[in-house]
């Protein structure tokens, strides 16, 4: 039960998101006490006035869950001190410890890890978070308070086969984001930067060590997941793994009109993984739950809309790619049975179309890939091939 300071301070929380979150926040708080409940609150009104906006923004849209933790949170500004950036990079460092002792108990043992992609990912991400942090301005001031205890990053945690490493993918790649945006009254003192750099120094020796070690044991399984162009890389398109008819358009979309005459990577990764994989100017389809065009992501699926089936993301990518001047016109057809194939609710607008794709058309193909093919990176090799002819026919009827 509630005490009366419980309620003081809850009625305090509240008081502060209302000034950040405008007109009528206050009342969506206080008269859903079971959404709104005293704990969440009172950590929410922690948070920075941008964060606060998200979750009252997802309330408002209906969100029964509006704290939930979700993919797209990893773009929401949320540091409002730097201890916050050191306390994630010690929860990582400890993730990793354990991620480290799993990886080589499964060497040990002759079992091949499906995480080296993700280890990968880290080192990655620890470098780029090591390079924004490096030119981080400090402010005047020490800290002569020593870093609170942390049990992960001290103590190995029991050593079951978590994704560890993913969790810890997620909290530096928070901090990458934070840090590119880092506000003046956040940046830290010249101890706390010193403490990060070596934490993050950390994770990366951490991440690459484990890697390497299991690449030395089983080879370098990131082969399967990748299609590499053979210049030096420019940009990178990301997808979801187990890929399926739209996942793939959307891909090919994106590297062949989006990403028009660069070299691209298209990256297919775990659901849970894409948005620790994502980078400035990557472009992320069918998979992370968002829809900004302006970031160069074309999901359909909640909270990117209401319905999944109002759209599907060869869809999005397609009506971008019109509105920005992209030759694409002649591909509506092919638009239209993704999205068929995609939606059984809208299937029935192009029964006719979808059914002769099946059986001679973009899903037979698609069948004969995955049959033929046991890796993402294999049947999208072989779609994209497929649908360049497909391009050049349609390009050609339509001159």
């Amino acid at each position: 039960m509630a005490t009366a300071q419980d309620e003081e301070k809850y009625d305090r929380a509240v008081e502060v998101i209302a000034a950040n979150c405008g007109a009528g926040t206050k009342q969506l708080i206080t008269s859903d006490r079971e959404r709104f409940k005293g704990k969440k609150v009172r950590a929410l009104a922690g948070t920075s006035p941008e964060y606060q906006r998200y979750v009252i923004g997802r309330a408002v849209s209906g969100n029964a869950n509006p704290f939930q933790m979700i993919s797209a949170t990893l773009l929401v500004y949320d540091t409002v001190a730097f201890k916050e950036v050191t306390s994630r990079l010690h929860r990582a460092v400890g993730m990793l410890r354990t991620e480290a002792a799993v990886l080589e108990r499964a060497v040990e043992q002759e079992k091949a890890p499906n995480r080296l992609l993700t280890l990968d990912l880290v080192a990655e991400q620890a470098e780029r978070f090591h390079d924004l942090l490096t030119v981080v301005e400090t402010v005047n001031g020490s800290s002569n308070k020593q870093s609170k205890s942390h049990k992960s990053d001290s103590e190995l945690t029991e050593l079951t086969d978590k994704l560890n490493a993913a969790a810890g993918l997620g909290l530096i790649a928070k901090n990458v984001r934070n840090v590119s945006f880092l506000q003046p009254t956040h940046r830290p003192t010249p101890e706390q930067k010193e403490e990060a750099l070596r934490l993050t120094t950390e994770a990366l020796r951490l991440a690459t060590s484990a890697r390497d070690a299991g690449r030395r044991a089983f080879g370098r399984l990131d082969d399967a997941c990748r299609e590499r162009p053979a210049r030096k890389l420019m940009r990178r398109v990301i997808t979801h793994d187990k890929v399926d008819g739209d996942a793939v358009a959307a891909a090919w979309l994106a590297e062949r009109f989006l990403f028009a005459s660069e070299p691209v990577e298209v990256l297919f990764g775990p659901r849970s993984r894409v948005w620790g994989a994502w980078r400035i100017r990557d472009c992320i389809v069918d998979v992370g739950n968002t829809h900004d065009p302006k970031h160069l992501f074309f999901d359909h699926k909640q909270p990117a809309f209401v319905n999944r089936h109002d759209s599907c993301a060869t869809r999005l990518l397609w009506d971008y790619l019109v509105k920005i001047g992209r030759p694409v016109d002649h591909l509506k057809s092919l638009v239209n049975l993704v999205y068929a194939g995609d939606s059984t609710e809208e299937r029935g607008w192009f029964k006719d179309e979808y059914a002769e794709s099946n059986r001679i058309g973009f899903h037979k193909a698609l069948k004969d890939a995955k049959a033929e093919y046991a890796t993402d990176a294999g049947v999208y090799r072989v779609m994209r091939q497929w649908l360049n002819k497909y391009d050049k026919k349609m390009a050609t009827r339509k001159g």
